[in-house]
């Protein structure tokens, strides 16, 4: 599953130079890829929290684990707009993580809805 996000004025993150945005959301993509290496996954709430942008229900859920992946790494896909905003691509998202985990295993910081 793929999915859009506008990174724009309404995220604490984003300035009115495209450049330092650009800048700023690859080194964003290198930590969340450190992330990715050290626990074996990347919620979508760890992407809206480092862009600065609300944490939804849904986000809680959703997100990337290391060995499913077809690539073995998380990437931005970025398209600048003429009007400062860049659209920040994100592939092969997982709808619901929870799943991908061998049962009994826990890993830090994964939550539990039980």
């Amino acid at each position: 599953m793929d999915i859009t996000i506008s990174f724009d004025r309404r995220s604490y993150q984003w300035c009115k130079q495209e450049y330092v945005n650009l800048v700023r959301l690859k080194t964003y993509e290198k930590q969340l890829n450190r992330q990715l290496e050290s626990y074996k996954y990347v919620l979508l709430r760890d992407v809206f929290e480092v862009l600065g942008i609300p944490v939804t229900k849904e986000s809680l859920t959703a997100g990337w684990v290391y060995d499913t992946m077809k690539t073995g790494f998380f990437e931005f896909k970025l398209h600048p707009k003429s009007n400062g905003v860049i659209e920040v691509i994100l592939s092969d998202m997982e709808k619901d993580i929870r799943y991908a985990f061998p049962s009994g295993k826990s890993f830090p910081g994964l939550y539990s809805f039980s």
